[in-house]
């Protein structure tokens, strides 16, 4: 998400250096063996703010400012660790010239599940707990680590883990409350004594401990390289937390908090309460400018912030994605669940399709019983009472969205809602009881049973009566029966109005004329006019005639007919002992389940196949109850025996850029027979095409964050021109100071195209017999959090902002051309003219786009954010003029004009960037531009 970044204050009055200025009582001396790696902090009774109002503070992220307190002292790393530490334990060294390398050097290039793996490797090889525990570990060729699927944290484990923000801006504070350690003025000779930023660090990142250390004897806490933390970067809030611990929920964009700045950033970002790179910091980002340090401190009972209420840990729960992928062959599959502990009880929902899959927890109801999933599987629908209570309930209804609100069915009593949906009318409704009580309790004719009309969450209608007595436990697709299972089995016949009780001896295995006690019965979904229900019974102590043998309470899940005879039976999955609150999903063939081990209570979810027995764990906790399954009815089942790649874009999860390209793919693939015109290029074609605005074609926008020559070409090469039958024109943007990047292009080989779904697409040379059909159903299933603000066009409005700080920042790096003759800069002329001469062939024009910069630049000297100087800036122009001499489809369009243009601050983002203004401007200019090439 293209975000405008705060001005600058470049020039202010040097202020008085007190980065020494804090009482050394702070620091107490280290625990024996690790004075030199580690210093203790006193922490106990103290807090710290964080979050800014300083003028030039970031206000989305870091407003409004929010108190961490500590009850507890903690041990911090006295430097960040180094590529000698990370090589001797993790027995790699991911740091890269010409990046700063050496035994003494940060590591870097390492994601934030790079480090939580190094800090688990550092507690076992000292004794210690591992604080991090997941299901899974996905690591790409260089062993790099881009997930760790069901991440948990246990802070209150005694071991090596990354710091929460709160402690890690505690610890680089030293007791200074000020903007930086000088002041609250960027004092730029202060800054050059104190830190490695991009004015003094050449371009790369230095030996740890080289400039001075703070207060509490911490180095390079600003400067050199950022930082990961543990937390998501998610709102803060003006209240008081103590142990805080961010949040339980990620944010839309799933970013983790990175700290202090780094040798390739200005020193805006050394503020202590700056909490980004430019860019997103997705948990699989490895990049050059992030590393990290360890801390040792637990935690006895941590505070999250969500919804700007803070809350007291619940017990973690582990996702597992990739037993979703291999039990039902692909991943759009959403789970619901209580997560219980003595005192309250939390809902919980996993969607697998998501990257990285998380748990989400509402924490706003704390007394979440029997929740259920909407048919579309939108919603959500939970009571507030269990089975066999007495007292009156409510239900309510919640989007399965992070941060959505529930709302109450207006009944004046409610309980165990069960969805339901009108073959007739395509109503969706929801069925409950007025109380739900146990069938045998002497009120339990007292209660009643409704139907109600629920549209987009809420209530749509009247409730509708369906029968005396609590039927809470399903009515049947045909609307003829209702079931209630507990204690005894009845089955409704709304028709006839008779009432069964069924699962009696000697059809349930047991002797004539028992009637067994059972619960947790659901009712199957798609079933005609015979549905069969799933239900668990007490045990029999006896030889069960179905069974074979002797069985315990809840051992054996029972699927019957509305004859009572048993159909089929299940066991307890290996592993565990019983079953638990059984449910069907929307699909006929699977239901889930809690499994309960011997002594330890419901520690999983567990999904069933019906057709073969065959279970798999979903999820893993403490106390996890009464989970429901959603099931995509239409997702794509990949081929048993392993997964297909196809359209997996999105994998392995790489950058930010990344995740863009994805979503921008889906785009590419479902506008791919209409699509006239495409732009390819960075965040300025992202920013500065506005497909709306081109009223002879129909245009779409593909451009990503840092997207070079090298990435335009590919895709422009391989997937547009031999898939577009309607094309007429390729918008490519050209930026001089990229090009001595691999082919202008520092991200693409890097990422994009190590995806699973490049690489796949790759492998069968890029489909020249034809596109699979599944690939439009995958594409129209993909989502992830980027697609948001995104139009189906590929469109983003980018807000006004102005063109910036005069002077604007300067970033260039070794991406930039020292001359137009460097190698990587002319293999990127090259690629661009092989394009221009495929596009011809084609009878497709190209027109190659420098956007425009601020103006500003002009002053500078430097030809844009990114350089070259203007000497080397205007020879490159010059030579992507010359792919366009003699050739009729080749145009050259320089909307920057060496900032002589006319977008003025109105039109502009930032300094590197139009606006949604800017952007229907030049989208209009390339239109007529176009429409004057091919019809002239």
């Amino acid at each position: 998400m293209f975000k405008a970044l705060p001005p600058l204050l470049w020039f202010l009055p040097l202020s008085a250096l007190v980065w020494f200025g804090c009482d050394a009582a702070d620091s107490l001396p280290s625990a024996p063996g690790d004075a030199k790696v580690m210093v203790y902090l006193h922490a106990i009774g103290r807090q710290t703010q964080l979050g800014s109002l300083e003028p030039f503070a970031n206000e989305e992220e870091e407003s409004p400012r929010l108190t961490a307190r500590f009850s507890y002292d903690f041990r911090i790393d006295r430097t960040e660790v180094t590529q000698a530490e990370y090589e001797r334990i993790m027995g790699r060294n991911p740091a890269t010239e010409p990046f700063g390398l050496g035994p003494d050097f940060p590591v870097y290039n390492v994601s934030f599940y790079d480090a939580a793996l190094f800090c688990n490797a550092r507690s076992k090889a000292e004794k210690k707990d591992t604080v991090y525990e997941y299901a899974g570990r996905e690591a790409d060729g260089k062993e790099r680590a881009y997930g760790l699927p069901g991440l948990v944290i246990h802070y209150e484990r005694d071991g090596y883990r990354l710091p929460t923000e709160a402690e890690w801006e505690f610890a680089a504070r030293g007791g200074v409350e000020t903007a930086f350690p000088w002041g609250d003025g960027l004092d730029s000779l202060a800054v050059a004594r104190m830190a490695w930023f991009n004015g003094n660090a050449a371009g790369k990142a230095h030996a740890v401990a080289k400039n001075p250390a703070n207060a509490f004897g911490l180095y390079d806490m600003l400067g050199n390289v950022m930082e990961w933390t543990n937390d998501w970067k998610s709102p803060y809030a003006p209240v008081t937390v103590q142990d805080f611990l961010g949040s339980r929920n990620p944010g839309l964009i799933q970013e983790r908090s990175v700290k202090g700045g780094s040798y390739a950033y200005d020193a805006r970002y050394l503020r202590y309460s700056a909490r980004s790179a430019n860019y997103a910091t997705l948990s699989s980002s490895a990049v050059d400018y992030i590393g990290f340090r360890c801390v040792l401190g637990h935690v006895a009972s941590g505070q999250y912030l969500d919804g700007g209420r803070s809350h007291r840990a619940t017990p973690p729960v582990i996702a597992d994605r990739e037993a979703s992928r291999t039990f039902f062959g692909h991943t759009k599959v959403k789970l619901v669940f209580v997560n219980a502990t003595s005192f309250t009880r939390t809902l919980c929902y996993i969607d697998f399709s998501e990257q990285p899959t998380v748990v989400h927890e509402f924490l706003d109801d704390s007394a979440v019983f029997t929740p259920v999933i909407s048919p579309d599987g939108m919603w959500v629908a939970y009571g507030n009472v269990d089975e066999g209570s007495r007292l009156q309930g409510s239900v309510s209804i919640r989007r399965l969205q992070q941060g959505s609100q529930a709302v109450l069915l207006p009944v004046e009593s409610a309980a165990i809602p069960r969805w339901w949906v009108d073959p007739g009318g395509s109503d969706t409704c929801l069925v409950f009881a007025t109380l739900p009580v146990d069938n045998t309790d002497p009120v339990w004719p007292s209660s009643r049973t409704f139907r109600i009309k629920v549209s987009a969450g809420a209530a749509a209608g009247p409730p509708e009566p369906l029968a005396t007595g609590g039927y809470h436990d399903g009515l049947s697709e045909n609307g003829n029966y209702l079931a209630s299972g507990f204690r005894w089995l009845h089955l409704r016949n709304r028709n006839s109005g008779s009432d069964r009780v069924l699962f009696t001896g000697p059809s349930n295995g047991k002797e004539a004329g028992d009637t067994s006690q059972v619960c947790n019965v659901s009712m199957q979904p798609h079933a005609g006019p015979s549905p069969e229900l799933l239900m668990l019974d007490f045990g029999y102590e006896g030889v069960s005639t179905v069974v074979g043998r002797p069985y315990g309470l809840h051992e054996i899940l029972f699927r019957v007919d509305t004859l009572g005879r048993v159909v089929s039976w299940y066991r307890a999955p290996k592993g565990f002992q019983a079953w638990q609150d059984a449910e069907w999903s929307n699909q006929a063939d699977f239901a889930v389940a809690a499994g309960e081990s011997a002594g330890s209570g419901y520690p999983a979810v567990v999904a069933l196949n019906l057709r073969d027995s065959v279970t798999t764990v979903l999820a893993r906790g403490s106390t996890l109850g009464q989970p429901a399954l959603w099931i995509n009815p239409g997702a794509v089942v990949f081929p048993a025996g392993g997964v297909d790649s196809l359209g997996l874009y999105d994998e392995p999860a790489g950058t930010i850029q990344q995740m863009q390209f994805a979503c921008k793919m889906k785009i590419l693939w479902l506008n791919r027979r209409t699509a006239e015109v495409v732009g390819l290029g960075s965040s300025h074609v992202m920013a500065g095409i506005w497909p709306q605005s081109f009223t002879h074609y129909r245009a779409l926008n593909l451009g990503y964050y840092s997207a070079g020559i090298k990435g335009a070409v590919e895709m422009a090469t391989n997937y547009v021109l031999p898939n577009f039958p309607s094309l007429r024109a390729l918008i490519i943007e050209v930026q001089p100071g990229w090009m001595n990047a691999d082919g202008g292009d520092f991200i693409w080989s890097q990422s994009m195209a190590k995806t699973k779904g490049y690489r796949y697409d790759s492998t069968h040379g890029f489909w020249p017999s034809g596109i699979p059909p599944a690939l439009d159903t995958i594409m129209l299933a993909f989502s992830n959090p980027l697609t948001a603000g995104v139009d189906g066009a590929g469109g983003l409005q980018v807000p006004g902002h102005d063109w910036g700080v005069r002077p604007p920042p300067v970033l260039p790096d070794f991406f930039t051309p020292q001359s137009a003759g460097d190698a990587n800069a002319v293999a990127s002329i090259g690629l661009l003219r092989s394009l221009a001469e495929s596009s011809k062939r084609k009878g497709i024009h190209l027109v190659l786009t420098l956007f425009p910069q601020s103006p500003a630049y002009r002053n500078t000297p430097y030809y844009g954010k990114y350089g070259p100087t203007w000497e080397v800036g205007r020879a490159l122009v010059e030579n992507v003029k010359s792919i366009c001499a003699g050739n009729p489809f080749c145009h050259f369009y320089d909307a920057n004009q060496e900032g002589n243009h006319d977008y003025p601050d109105s039109m502009a983002g930032n300094e590197d960037h139009l606006s949604f203004a800017g952007a229907r401007q030049i989208s209009h200019r390339l239109d007529s531009l176009i429409y004057r090439a091919v019809e002239p």
